[in-house]
């Protein structure tokens, strides 16, 4: 079985070098506990932190040139398809595109009239709005990056049965997520998670 499939790992790798503005994720969690991917580096005189969990996070990224693009990352579907992985790492057009940001009625309300100039600009003020009215969609903000930190290494563990994921960036900030397979996951910002998964599991890959 494969951490994640070809296609999801190419999306993986053009998060490298750009930096993370906000991440936005539904029906999030918050928990001073959570799973753990190995059970036997569990230690009470650890701080992990918190535990976001939730069944996806949408990453708004952002590449030197201001260029903007979404990437959703999941646990594998909870279905028999094939070719299937623990992590699912995909595209995500319907933020640009999509109905949660073209209901221009909720938009016009709220911002006084619909949005206006080039193509460019109105994505622009679009998912300016969305950052904003988050929370009436459902979603959850979770503003923990700077601009300035960009993503440098990715690295893919077997923790079988979860797949976890330890992003770098240029600041040295680490961070790392973790599913369960076909269920929902967590993210934590620790440097004991991280040290535990690194320790425990075994390491698939490193995308840099």
């Amino acid at each position: 079985m494969k951490i994640i499939l070809d296609e999801h790992r190419d999306l993986l790798r053009k998060m490298i070098g750009c930096s993370i503005e906000f991440g936005l994720l539904p029906k999030l969690s918050v928990q001073s506990g959570g799973c753990l991917p190995d059970g036997n580096f569990y230690d009470t005189t650890k701080n992990y932190g918190s535990f976001y969990s939730s069944y996806l996070l949408n990453l708004r990224m952002r590449r030197n040139d201001n260029d903007r693009f979404w990437i959703t990352i999941s646990p594998g579907p909870d279905s028999p398809i094939k070719p299937w992985s623990p992590l699912w790492i995909y595209s995500n057009l319907g933020f640009d595109n999509g109905n949660v940001k073209k209901d221009y009625s909720f938009y016009e309300e709220s911002i006084g009239s619909e949005p206006k100039g080039n193509e460019t600009e109105i994505a622009s003020q679009e998912n300016d709005f969305l950052k904003n009215h988050h929370f009436d969609f459902g979603l959850n903000l979770m503003s923990k990056w700077l601009n300035s930190e960009k993503v440098t290494q990715i690295e893919l563990y077997d923790c079988s049965p979860y797949a976890a994921c330890i992003i770098q960036h240029n600041s040295g900030k680490k961070w790392c997520l973790y599913a369960e397979y076909d269920f929902e996951f967590w993210i934590n910002f620790s440097e004991d998670m991280i040290t535990g998964i690194r320790e425990n599991c075994k390491l698939q890959e490193i995308i840099k």
